[in-house]
């Protein structure tokens, strides 16, 4: 015959009928591995010869590696009987009367070794083992007893040997303590008729599971009975009194909280105290009582509720208490920064109260403000209006009535957004004609009213003389603006005049200097000798002197000439004053964006 021992996880590992364990109790409780002893024929494909799972329930603690048992060592004696040794964390493990330790006791692993008598590790028939408990259902602390009868698969010869029994408690040995898991066992002696009881007053799971493990003899396999047990917690009463009444806010109050069982003595836990969405946890003391103060109760009448919630064995229950707390007088009434009245552009309205601490609660849709219902903001801020509105305003503040309900109504006219003649913008120039220099000038264009667009631009020239040909023109550069608001945005303006001619210069010089003593001795002329000389001589030298006179002046150039004696010319940009007018468009606005006073020198 073969034995290997290990460690299995695994609920559907190989086990024979007769085996001391068929189940992997930690993998189905816990979760964890146990120890199995196997007796297989070296023959190949024979079937086994004994296979057992062998270990507790775990205690489900991730510190162990998720192992509840395992077997390291494996011997036989003479008599064909099997010894295992290894570790366990179950505090659940089977073990028989008499032994050294009876139950693992923590905190980290307890070595075990089990002997199986080699006699019984054969196919054995597999009793019935019934467990019943002696109450439906038990509270808490008080007595309950489960029996065990185990009944032969076949004829009528009760099983003898012992049942360990378990159950689902806080363990109190385990790493973590306290936590649950399935307790120590219990060991009892079947009678003569195949039956055990154990009696226990330690269950403190409101379903608990109960375990009775038969652990067979020598014509019986081991075999195993469960139940679900129910307890009842004890009932408890919870009171809160308040140490004063009726008192003005901010008045300090503590509330005392009392919980009792059913058979007046204190009870354990915890309570959840407080008033409306508000609370604390209040650990009761030893006798059962526990307090919370509070100096900011509102005002009115106010419930304390208080929720006691048990540690073990003590059922939930609550309590309350009214307390009414008084206005110290009634809020002021709150105002609106501008007041109410009529604008032309946005306003950004300011909350205020005399009371600085109060909320103002405010509607728009003609309903009357409900404190703690409706929008409400601190006093300081500020609420933005772009349209006609009536507010419906009331204030409260800590300690005090509400206010009176006040109404404002505000009536927002805005303007149309449009453009302007914005900063820096030229308002006069003064130009040369014919020159190039000091011939340019800014517009300068802002939006009013929140306009923001794309603005294109035109300027035009007029004059109170009147002119004819040679009009001074303008230009601008860019000729649109994307304009935002009022940030200003800027066009140059370039003014093009045209400059005189050289021939119609020395024309008009010719003609001033005939004033004065040349024109006089023609005339002189004409009328001193005209007795004595004919006509036409006197035509003649009228013709010399005036052809002499201009010779004398230049060289005869005209305006785009040579040096050829044309006596054509440019009058030029006549010399005076002029208006610029700049106009801006945009979609169906037109603005005069600039007006530029020009003179001509």
């Amino acid at each position: 015959m073969v034995y290997v021992t290990g460690m299995s996880c695994t609920g559907d590992f190989p086990v024979t009928a007769g085996a001391f364990e068929p189940q992997n109790l930690d993998a189905e409780i816990t979760g964890e591995c146990t120890a199995f002893l196997t007796k297989m024929n070296p023959a190949p494909n024979t079937p086994l010869f004994y296979s057992t799972f062998l270990g507790g329930t775990g205690n489900g603690d991730a510190g162990d590696y998720f192992y509840g048992e395992e077997a390291y060592g494996l011997a036989l004696d003479p008599s064909g009987n099997v010894y295992l040794a290894g570790f366990t964390v179950s505090v659940d493990f089977p073990t028989t009367a008499g032994v050294y330790v009876t139950a693992f006791d923590g905190p980290s692993q307890g070595a075990f070794v089990t002997e199986f008598n080699g006699s019984e590790m054969k196919s054995l028939p597999v009793p019935t083992v019934t467990l019943t408990s002696s109450a439906d259902s038990v509270q808490f602390g008080q007595p309950v007893t489960f029996t065990a009868t185990v009944n032969p698969a076949s004829g009528s010869i009760a099983p003898t040997g012992t049942i360990g029994f378990d159950f689902f408690q806080r363990e109190s040995s385990d790493d973590e303590g306290s936590q649950f898991g399935f307790g120590p066992w219990t060991t009892v002696a079947l009678d003569g008729s195949g039956r055990a009881s154990f009696t226990t007053s330690s269950l403190d799971a409101r379903q608990t599971a109960v375990n009775a493990f038969y652990l067979g003899d020598a014509s019986n396999a081991p075999a195993m009975g469960t139940l679900t047990q129910a307890l009842t917690y004890i009932p408890t009463t919870t009171t809160v009194t308040s140490s004063t009444n009726n008192v003005p806010y901010g008045t300090n109050i503590t509330f005392t909280i009392t919980v009792i069982d059913q058979y007046g003595k204190p009870a354990q836990g915890f309570v959840l105290s407080g008033y409306g969405n508000l609370g604390s946890i209040v650990t009761l003391d030893n006798n059962g009582q526990g307090t919370w103060s509070d100096s900011l109760l509102p005002v009115g009448t106010t419930t304390i509720f208080a929720n006691f919630m048990g540690y073990t064995g003590d059922a939930q229950s609550s309590g309350t208490v009214n307390v009414t707390i008084t206005a110290l007088g009634a809020t002021p009434d709150p105002t609106l920064t501008p007041p109410a009245g009529t604008y032309t552009a946005a306003q950004q309205l300011t909350l205020g109260d005399a009371n600085s601490a109060a909320m103002v609660y405010f509607t728009t849709d003609g309903t009357t403000p409900v404190p703690g219902v409706s929008a409400g903001l601190p006093t300081g801020f500020t609420i933005g209006v772009t349209a006609s509105e009536v507010f419906k305003l009331v204030a409260v503040a800590p300690g005090y009535l509400p206010s009176n309900v006040v109404s404002a109504a505000y009536t927002i006219n805005l303007a149309t957004p449009s453009f302007t003649t914005g900063s820096g913008a030229t308002t006069a120039m003064t130009v040369t004609r014919g020159s190039s220099s000091g011939d340019t000038g800014t517009v300068s264009v802002v939006g009013t009213n929140g306009f923001a667009g794309t603005v294109s631009l035109t300027c035009s020239v007029t004059s109170a003389m009147t002119v004819s040909v040679y009009m001074p023109t303008c230009t601008l550069t860019p000729a649109s603006l994307s304009i935002i608001g009022p940030m200003a945005q800027t066009s140059t303006l370039t003014v093009n005049t045209t400059a005189a001619s050289s021939a119609q210069n020395r024309t008009e010089r010719l003609f001033r200097s005939l004033t004065g003593g040349t024109l006089l001795a023609l005339v002189f002329f004409f009328g001193g000798f005209r007795r004595h000389r004919p006509r036409w001589t006197i035509l003649g030298l009228f013709a010399l002197i005036l052809t002499a006179g201009i010779t004398g002046c230049g060289d005869g150039t005209a305006s785009g000439s040579g040096n050829g004696g044309g006596a054509t010319g440019s009058t030029g940009t006549p010399i005076g004053s002029y208006s610029i007018t700049v106009t801006g468009v945009s979609g169906s606005l037109t603005s005069t964006v600039g007006t530029v006073a020009l003179t001509v020198q």
